[in-house]
């Protein structure tokens, strides 16, 4: 059976409260979608406004916030790079304690993973230095939707 699909279209790069995706009622008025969680993952490491430490907070309440929410929509459309180690231990919550991908060094793949709820590259934990806790895999969505830009004028996005 395929999937359907929930929503198709050009999705805008406006500013959303990443904790209230909103739908327009009959009545014109906006309420908020059931069930649907929502967080923007923006760039960052170049130009910091906030410390990497506020960024992964920051990110982190608004992921608790949403926590039983049986779909995510994750937004990396504003993330054009920075220090990935800091975004994605602000994701920890969606991984279990595996690998979740690869550096190249001089011809030598270096695992990146989650172990014992901290984010490791190779041996080395880059998350302890953030939090002070593990971080354990607490969500568990049915779905979970990746908005990314396909090109520099490019938006139509479905999901």
């Amino acid at each position: 059976m395929k999937d359907k699909v929930l929503l198709t279209g050009r999705f805008p790069k406006a500013k959303v409260d990443s904790a209230c995706l909103l739908k327009v009622e009959d009545n014109n008025k906006l309420t908020k979608i059931p069930d649907v969680a929502y967080i923007r993952i923006k760039r960052h490491g170049y130009n910091k406004t906030i410390s990497d430490k506020d960024y992964i907070f920051n990110n982190l309440k608004i992921i608790s916030e949403q926590a039983n929410s049986n779909y995510w929509i994750i937004d990396l459309r504003d993330n054009t790079g920075g220090s990935n180690w800091v975004m994605i231990t602000s994701l920890l919550p969606f991984f279990e304690d595996n690998v979740l991908g690869y550096s190249k060094i001089n011809n030598d793949d270096i695992p990146w993973s989650k172990k014992d709820g901290y984010f490791f590259n190779g041996v080395n934990n880059l998350s302890k230095g953030y939090i002070n806790y593990p971080i354990i895999n607490t969500i568990h969505p049915r779905k979970i939707y990746v908005l990314i830009v396909r090109c520099q004028n490019d938006l139509d996005t479905s999901f």
